[in-house]
């Protein structure tokens, strides 16, 4: 049947209301834009070296409030971002496309609503919606629910976030909305859009019931329909109504419920077409039921405050102050207090933070000091400070649980992506590396006197507590593989030393020669011999040692290189890293050198390839290729040489005493021929080695191959000896120092 005529767009009219209904769905478009999330990038420090913003871990664009999923994923990962949690390209792609199908999705339904209030008017709509805005309406609505629940599963950690943070609470504040603007399409589509059709089609140009419906008999393209026992059905789509004819007989635009008792099927054929309801009754005495006109306007008037309330939710992410707060990290409003007493208790450890860019930055003693009440660490004298009493700062309202130990987890709140790298470093891993490559240690060939003021000043040990007090043996320890309390590897202070954290003092050589001098790693000196240490020597008085991280650039702030210039520092094109693993393409250190992913106690997780061409390219900031591919060619020979003239067949001839029973591979220093196999490879292998690395010839030749040579002369003419007598090597009783110690858990 036709639509009512006030239902109707007037002629020529459609291509203007098109127009106009593009015009609004791209207002709706733009709203929506200014509506969503602001990036809002975070501190410069923080952003640089994660790329993150701000709203990335936090509901609040500034930064404040409750967090987000990824926040909460970095802080329960103890501030640093877990593997497991990093963004991936599936779900980043799901996100875009869920998010642009529900804005898209909003802005048509949105636009639909305003196209029937302001170009239409709902009190004009009395004989029902336009078929094509009920069909876009109810598409819109689907899509914005499916695409709906995906975001939110794709967001909300945890049911709890909906009503303890910002984001959950005004969610469900939108979603609220949405089911009342849902609620309020079903109705309007369906019972009501039903009834204003029957009410309009019995008004349209005051004709009677029987007269409209004998228009729509099916001819010259007119609809069919038929009237059965007061129900109106739709028989134009039916095969067996051509051209409003059933059968040859029956006439579409007719009362057929007395006709249809004398047929040979029932009303049962009259559910494969479609039911427009209750058929027109004589007279046109029907007119729309007020209250269905009146609770129409009133449902489409209820949609349009619901729109506001979503587009308020959306500005709310946006602008909206926090409505829940999260409880602060760290108490710095009490920090005035640790500078008041520290000021004359330590007063050079104050001093150092005064001048430091902790201090410039605002981070204050409580961001890396303050502790959980649990933590094994919490220092139980500064506790009695309060209760003693006796200072102006030693109040109870400045009370608050401090430790004296900081660890990379506690830096990882500020430096994330630096402590993920050294994480993954030798650095982080010296102390186990030192157990699995030096075994004597597990014999006890010192004692832990001994390795705790010398070989665990630099590799660190498990710092231990009882009672809040370290374990005098583990501490005072800055090691840079110390095993925390915490679970975390290292000490940063180790290269930043405390409080002043200086990044111009981690670059010096100076910092790297607290551990890497001596007979066994001598870096320090062999820089200081090479060309690089000596032009270092004579300017660096002049260098620009404390620019920004990352701005640190070779030529302008420095002439030569230092440790960190090659090893950590970004250069030209190549990237700054934490991970001193790498830019490596041998491991010197090793016994039998081997490239670091080969390195069994800590295996390198990159290609060596990949690392030399870094390091190569490190180099050609200052030198030419020919230059810098000569040098890695003549260490592969150096390298290549040391295994093959010198390790190996030391190695060969011990296996072979070993296997006859004439050497007892536990002895290790008790054993003098031991002693001169270990500082075959540990002493002057090493030194040969890494001299040809960095350039130092009397290194790699006086103090490296020339000792290497004496040292397998006597070793050859001990091992030969005991071969040809069969009589086993020497091992003293007892070691000077010795305690039998079993080797730590890793």
């Amino acid at each position: 049947m036709r639509q009512a005529a006030s239902a109707r767009p007037r002629p020529g009219r459609g291509p203007t209301r098109a127009r106009a209904l593009w015009a609004v769905m791209a207002l709706g478009l733009l709203a929506l834009w200014l509506a969503a999330p602001a990036p809002a990038w975070a501190t410069p420090a923080f952003s640089a070296q994660t790329s993150l913003s701000c709203a990335a871990c936090h509901e609040s664009p500034e930064g404040g409030g409750t967090l987000t999923r990824r926040g909460q994923d970095f802080r329960d990962a103890g501030f640093v971002p877990p593997p497991q949690g990093q963004p991936v390209a599936w779900r980043q792609g799901a996100w875009f496309g869920l998010g642009l199908l529900h804005v898209a999705a909003g802005v048509l339904w949105f636009g639909s609503i305003f196209y029937v209030h302001l170009f239409i008017g709902p009190r004009s709509l009395t004989g029902g919606l336009p078929r094509g805005e009920r069909i876009l309406g109810l598409t819109c609505v689907v899509t914005v629910g499916l695409t709906g629940v995906g975001l939110s599963i794709l967001r909300l950690h945890s049911l709890a976030e909906l009503w303890t943070t910002t984001f959950g609470i005004v969610w469900l504040v939108k979603v609220g909305a949405f089911l009342v603007m849902l609620g309020i399409a079903i109705t309007t589509t369906g019972y009501i859009n039903r009834k204003l059709k029957e009410a309009g089609a019995i008004q349209a140009g005051g004709r009677s019931g029987p007269d409209l419906l004998a228009e729509a008999d099916g001819q010259e393209g007119r609809p069919a329909h038929v009237a059965v026992q007061g129900l109106l059905y739709d028989v134009g789509a039916s095969k067996l109504w051509k051209n409003g004819k059933h059968m040859g007989r029956h006439q579409a635009g007719q009362d057929l419920s007395e006709a249809l008792a004398a047929a040979p099927h029932g009303p049962e054929v009259l559910q494969r077409v479609p039911k427009l309801g209750p058929a027109p009754k004589p007279g046109g005495e029907e007119s729309p039921p007020p209250l269905v006109a009146r609770l129409f306007v009133v449902l489409t008037y209820s949609a349009l405050v619901c729109i506001g309330v979503v587009l308020i939710c959306l500005a709310w992410w946006r602008w909206g102050p926090a409505l829940v707060q999260a409880a602060p990290t760290w108490r710095v409003d009490l920090a005035p207090s640790c500078l008041g007493c520290h000021a004359t208790a330590t007063p050079a450890k104050h001093a150092e933070w005064i001048g430091s860019q902790h201090a410039r930055a605002g981070v204050s003693c409580l961001h890396c000091h303050q502790a959980a009440k649990d933590d094994p660490a919490r220092s139980p004298i500064h506790d009695k400070i309060y209760e003693q009493g006796g200072s102006p700062w030693a109040k109870a309202e400045y009370r608050l649980p401090v430790k004296a130990l900081v660890s990379p987890a506690d830096c990882a709140r500020c430096h994330p992506r630096q402590a993920v790298e050294f994480a993954a470093s030798k650095h982080a891993q010296t102390w186990d590396i030192m157990w699995k490559i030096d075994p004597w240690l597990q014999a006890g060939l010192n004692s832990e006197l001994e390795r705790a003021s010398g070989c665990y000043h630099c590799h660190g040990t498990a710092v231990g507590f009882k009672d809040g007090k370290p374990a005098p043996l583990t501490w005072p320890n800055q090691g840079v593989g110390r095993l925390n309390p915490d679970g975390s590897k290292g000490s940063c202070a180790a290269c930043h030393t405390g409080h002043l954290f200086s990044v111009a003092e981690a670059r010096k050589p100076e910092a790297c020669g607290q551990c890497h001098l001596g007979p066994d790693h001598p870096q320090k000196e062999i820089y200081a011999e090479s060309k690089h240490g000596a032009i270092h020597a004579a300017e660096n008085q002049e260098w620009n040692f404390a620019a920004p991280p990352g701005l640190w650039r070779p030529g302008q702030d420095y002439r030569a290189p230092t440790c960190a210039a090659c090893h950590i520092s970004a250069a030209g094109q190549v990237a700054g890293s934490h991970d001193v693993t790498r830019r490596l393409s041998w491991e010197l250190q090793a016994p039998l050198t081997v490239r670091p992913q080969d390195f069994a106690p800590w295996p390198a997780k990159t290609d060596w390839r990949t690392e030399r061409a870094a390091m190569g390219a490190v180099c050609l900031n200052c030198h030419g290729r020919s230059w810098v591919d000569d040098h890695f060619a003549k260490l592969d020979q150096v390298v290549e040489e040391y295994n093959r003239v010198y390790y190996r067949p030391a190695k060969a001839k011990l296996d072979e005493l070993t296997a006859k029973g004439l050497v007892d591979p536990g002895s290790f220093f008790r054993t003098p021929l031991l002693t001169e196999f270990y500082e075959l490879w540990h002493h002057e292998g090493r030194r040969a080695r890494m001299g040809a690395a960095m350039m130092a010839p009397d290194y790699a030749w006086w103090h490296g191959f020339y000792e290497c040579k004496k040292r397998l002369v006597n070793f050859n003419r001990e091992a030969d000896r005991l071969l040809a007598t069969g009589q086993k090597a020497y091992a003293a009783p007892e070691m000077p120092g010795q305690a039998q110690v079993e080797a730590p858990a890793r």
